[in-house]
């Protein structure tokens, strides 16, 4: 039952994905991504503003959402994947609201690598938007989000795509 109500919520979101466009804006002003420091599960702080001079793909989601979890293996794919590496693409993947333990325990069970940031309090999620998990902002050296994807992503090659308003 678990598993059809996770196919049947999967492809209401990669449906919406479809119908609500990603935002995008001349106005860079309005664009710039807010900065954040946050806790990895390392117990390292991370800022935003330390990858500046750097495209990012930051990614909110949590362990209990079925889309996040169908997406993740694509966003620890592209981590791991050289090509993106050297074009100086940072991931940062932002747990909302959920204790270190609970996201560790994912990750491990998932075979997963990828840096995850803590955002117990949701106050990072709450500065930028989030009403809905995941939520994936493309977001260029200078800073600026090129655009927001509401929803899982299908595949790693629909990811892609999205770095290459970002990726030079």
């Amino acid at each position: 039952m678990k598993k059809i109500i996770t196919i049947i919520l999967t492809s209401i979101l990669l449906i919406a994905s479809f119908i609500i466009p990603g935002c995008s804006s001349n106005d860079s002003k309005e664009n710039t991504a807010p900065d954040f420091a946050l806790r990895g599960l390392d117990g390292k702080g991370v800022s935003l503003s330390q990858f500046k001079g750097q495209p990012v793909l930051l990614n909110f989601w949590a362990t209990w959402c079925g889309p996040c979890r169908a997406e993740m293996p694509y966003l620890n794919d592209l981590y791991l994947d050289k090509e993106w590496s050297d074009k100086g693409l940072q991931i940062l993947a932002v747990s909302s609201g959920e204790p270190a333990e609970r996201v560790e325990q994912f990750l491990k069970e998932n075979g997963l690598s990828l840096p995850v940031l803590l955002d117990t309090t949701q106050s990072v999620s709450q500065d930028f938007h989030i009403q809905y998990l995941p939520t994936t902002f493309f977001i260029d050296k200078d800073g600026i989000i090129k655009n927001i994807k509401i929803g899982a992503f299908a595949s790693k090659q629909e990811i892609e795509n999205g770095l290459k308003q970002i990726v030079q």
